[in-house]
């Protein structure tokens, strides 16, 4: 059964400069409503049997991982069968690791491609000369605390879109970069991965296949979730799928709010929002929902789209007007 999980992709434990126990990070996973975790410490695998042990106490999927971390920037890779040494690796020669990393089964994503880097955090700041984006992944578009806010991960969703306008099917994700206990009072975000229940599939291949499908959503409030559909066929599409029409026609848009989905800390705030389709187009159209309301509703002209995502925007606290999260796109065939 395809159901969407909350989602921390980006950790760090005692393995590597974090303050957790692998089991603490587990526990404080819990606590804070998520049901997943990928363990990223720098440039290190964490052992299997750590791992195994926080997942039998807390019921908390783990995905093992690691922050390739080196002078020119910093890669958060999932789900490698080994571990691969990024040394070798120049600014023009991160395709050779790249293609290291996808040999052993793993994917990877830049993180926080506008930090601050050197000196303050040598290699921080993405400087490989990326020459295939294919090769890329996902993309960490927000990351640590109120995320939206911070100018390094504005200029992240303006490298995200205009990768997409350049047609390539790059997924944007949130991490947190989780190294401790965070304040009661914080606002931070989560991954949401569409993945498979079924007892038989393996949990890591279904982490894997969903940030490489852009099967995600990312949000600091409720799950948004988007749909596109053909009353004329009834064929439905969903985030991360391909759109594909004999001819130029209109679609129409579901979008729905679930307030059911993450703590209490991630809702939005009574204020009123509203709901914007971006696309390679730019803005298509914005709608403001009521207090309370959960759905919006309208129909969509295809002509010239390669890719629309959906955006919510609220207030925290409150008073802060602000992105709260955004879905990866719906792509359209040529």
């Amino acid at each position: 059964m395809k159901t969407w999980i909350p989602c921390e992709l980006h950790t760090h434990t005692q393995h590597s400069d974090g303050q957790f126990t692998v089991l603490e990070l587990a526990r404080a996973a819990k606590e804070t409503g998520r049901e997943s975790i990928a363990i990223t410490d720098h440039n290190t695998l964490v052992p299997k049997e750590e791992i195994v042990e926080a997942m039998e106490e807390t019921g908390i999927q783990i995905v093992r991982g690691l922050e390739w971390t080196t002078f020119y920037g910093h890669m958060v890779v999932l789900g490698m069968s080994h571990y691969v040494d990024w040394r070798n690796m120049g600014m023009y020669t991160i395709h050779e690791g790249l293609a290291k990393i996808h040999e052993a089964g793993g994917i990877a994503g830049i993180a926080h491609p506008y930090r601050v880097g050197s000196p303050l955090c040598t290699g921080c700041f993405w400087q490989y000369d990326v020459k295939d984006w294919h090769a890329i992944d996902y993309l960490e578009v927000w990351s640590q605390q109120f995320p939206p806010e911070k100018e390094s991960n504005q200029r992240a969703l303006a490298l995200w879109t205009d990768l997409l306008n350049k047609g390539y099917r790059i997924t944007g994700t949130y991490g947190l970069d989780w190294h401790a206990p965070y304040p009661e009072d914080a606002i931070t975000a989560v991954t949401y991965l569409q993945v498979d229940r079924d007892e038989n599939s393996c949990y890591e291949e279904q982490v894997k296949v969903a940030i490489k499908n852009g099967r995600v959503v990312v949000t600091m409030g409720p799950l948004l979730l988007f749909f596109l559909k053909n009353n004329m066929t009834s064929q439905e599409w969903g985030i991360g799928d391909t759109v594909t029409l004999s001819s130029h026609e209109k679609l129409d848009v579901s979008i729905s709010l679930d307030e059911h989905r993450g703590q209490d800390k991630w809702q939005q705030s009574n204020r009123p929002s509203y709901v914007a389709l971006q696309s390679n187009l730019g803005l298509l159209t914005k709608q403001a929902l009521g207090i309370g309301e959960k759905h919006m509703n309208c129909t969509l002209d295809t002509q010239g789209l390669k890719w629309v995502r959906a955006e919510l925007f609220g207030y925290m606290h409150d008073d802060v007007e602000t992105m709260i999260g955004f879905t990866n796109a719906i792509y359209f065939s040529p």
